[in-house]
């Protein structure tokens, strides 16, 4: 197919049992170290509780791939494997376009996870889930450029059976939900779509929601990236 990285595309990616469970809970436990030891003071409201910066693990002594914690590797390595076959199929570019962006996780006690957005109140059902961090690509760009961002989000821990939390994305005037479930990777446009997770109400034991929202971006028109995995 005809290279593009401007197209828009509805496809969404979901993927079950996406890492071992070992490596899950390894995600997890070093995420709690984080929590505890890796904030900046800003991240309690810009970005809601960041556990890796953006050239990777602020706890590891190596800023850049590969990590101490193998886990993350791990992750890394997978996650980007789902998302260059996205990339290919939808707009043309093979894995060497494929570059991670940022990585941050967000848990039920962040603060922004709670915020109510006017701009989201007709697209919810009024309920104990009517809550969430809601994200606009419009004002997601930054200085680096107008690039295709591709969003991943991989359910870390979630609430004990069904619920209506989970993410929603805004297709023009089309709603998708996609349903929180532990070990559940999503692969989504986050680049042409508004796109808004929900959690569970802030009284809710903290550690029944986290999730891991890991971006990309298609590196067209080619430059060199300062983050780079294999």
């Amino acid at each position: 197919m005809p290279r593009n990285s401007r197209l828009k595309s509805k496809r969404i990616d979901v993927f079950d049992d996406f890492l071992d469970l070992s490596t899950l809970e390894e995600i997890h436990n070093s995420s709690l170290k984080h929590y505890d030891h890796n904030l900046m003071s800003s991240d309690f409201v810009d970005i809601t509780n960041s556990i890796i910066d953006c050239h990777g693990l602020r706890l590891s002594t190596t800023a850049y791939f590969p990590y101490d914690e193998n886990c993350w590797n791990i992750l890394s390595l997978a996650v980007k494997e789902k998302v260059a076959d996205y990339v290919l199929d939808e707009y043309g570019f093979d894995r060497d376009y494929v570059i991670p962006y940022s990585c941050w996780g967000e848990r039920v006690d962040s603060p922004q996870s709670y915020i109510e957005n006017d701009k989201v109140k007709n697209a919810v059902i009024k309920s104990k889930y009517s809550h969430g961090a809601y994200d606009d690509p419009q004002f997601a760009k930054d200085m680096y450029g107008d690039v295709h961002m591709i969003r991943t989000i991989l359910h870390v821990v979630t609430e004990d059976g069904e619920n209506n939390s989970g993410l929603r994305i805004y297709f023009d005037e089309e709603v998708t939900k996609v349903d929180a479930k532990k070990n559940r990777l999503i692969v989504f446009d986050g680049y042409s779509y508004k796109n808004h997770v929900f959690y569970p109400i802030k009284e809710i034991n903290k550690e029944k929601s986290y999730i891991i929202f890991f971006d990309w971006y298609i590196n067209d028109p080619f430059r060199v990236p300062d983050w780079i995995l294999p």
